[in-house]
């Protein structure tokens, strides 16, 4: 009898979760990961990993999968990866959210739920946030929007990598920003011209055993986009909001959160309850965080490790790679090439490293038929 603990990673499109992956599998821990159908067609082999695909990331799609999966062996954890996973897997029977990790409450999926949320509960903690009106009519949006003056952010109250954000500098940008965001609760934000900055890590009840504090040096697309390069910081503001967040949701497992830092003042934009997409990077200033989230769920106690390095500058990959082939020149490329961020950043062993170069040649072989 195999008695490997055996995790399902709940996933969509997300290609640093082989980082994860790879981590799990090191520490003795069968994965698998469960994902809409055609996503896993370019994985490395991994030791003790397995893939099943589902037609749609809705609960009617996972549910059956799920069920079949535990009938082979009942997993230690399900962990859902993405928000809209984590809005799937706590719509499932209550004997699938007994298996969830991290545990939420009610209070949790609520405030993760929706950023407006959030943000209105963190004000509530002595955290700075842009003032903003939810799900607005058109007519006390523009009311906002001219108090506020343009331009102004229409943001969802989900969405990640900047999907369910527009920018609107005028009336007319505004009210097509809120039709086109209609379907999910759309509100309307203010617009703090600064820096962005992230601050994520792992925590156990509310206290950090890792973090990873940066600045978004680069992102795609410009303003709303993913990070594809950051540079770390050691920022007093950015790590006291951080930790009184987390405190404050008692949170346990992943979290990252978005902020803009004007010089003076430090605004808090969202909450994502999962890895970010700059994860990957986070080794080059500080500890590493997949291998203390294994023995995390080892049930192995995590001993806190906050060091961090200063102005250390990391490119995110795949991104920054699908960047340079799609939106890139030869200068941008060879000026990247003698980057010591950039050698920095690549990916620690050749499995991951051919992995994201076949999927930086799928990237440009498909702009290159889209372009025909």
């Amino acid at each position: 009898m195999n008695n490997t603990p055996r995790v399902i990673l709940v996933v969509e499109d997300w290609p640093q979760l082989i980082y994860l992956a790879e981590a799990l599998s090191r520490r003795a821990m069968q994965v698998v990961l469960v994902g809409v159908q055609g996503q896993f067609t370019k994985l490395p082999k991994i030791d003790s990993l397995e893939t099943h695909c589902v037609a749609s990331m809705t609960t009617a799609s996972l549910a059956p999968v799920l069920q079949r999966l535990c009938a082979q062996g009942m997993p230690r954890y399900i962990i859902p990866m993405t928000d809209d996973a984590i809005r799937c897997c706590w719509l499932l029977a209550p004997a699938f959210q007994a298996l969830l990790f991290p545990q939420l409450t009610a209070d949790h999926l609520d405030l993760i739920g929706d950023k407006a949320n959030m943000s209105a509960w963190a004000r509530q903690l002595g955290v700075l946030i842009p003032d903003f009106v939810k799900t607005p009519t058109p007519e006390d949006a523009l009311a906002f929007a001219h108090r506020q003056g343009f331009p102004v952010v229409v943001k969802g109250a989900t969405g990640r990598g900047g999907s369910h954000v527009r920018f609107a500098t005028n009336s007319a940008e505004l009210l097509a920003a809120l039709n086109e965001l209609a379907h999910d609760q759309p509100s309307v934000q203010q617009c703090i011209q600064g820096v962005t900055l992230l601050g994520g890590g792992l925590f156990e009840n509310g206290k950090p055993l890792r973090l990873q504090l940066c600045e978004k040096t680069l992102t795609h697309p410009k303003n709303s986009g993913p990070s594809i390069k950051v540079r770390s910081v050691t920022h007093a503001e950015l790590r006291h909001d951080v930790e009184t967040i987390c405190a404050g949701l008692s949170w346990t497992g992943f979290a990252s959160m978005d902020f803009i830092w004007n010089g003076k003042d430090l605004y808090f934009l969202e909450l994502n309850p999962r890895p970010w997409g700059c994860i990957t990077t986070a080794t080059t200033a500080g500890p590493e965080l997949f291998e203390a989230f294994a023995h995390m769920l080892h049930g192995e106690p995590v001993k806190p490790n906050l060091t961090l390095r200063k102005g250390v500058e990391a490119f995110v990959f795949p991104g920054y790679a699908f960047y340079l082939v799609t939106h890139g020149s030869m200068g941008l490329l060879l000026q990247s090439l003698v980057s010591p961020s950039f050698w920095r950043s690549v990916p620690h062993s050749w499995r991951l490293f051919v992995y994201f170069l076949r999927r930086t040649a799928w990237a440009y072989m498909s702009r290159e038929e889209r372009n025909k």
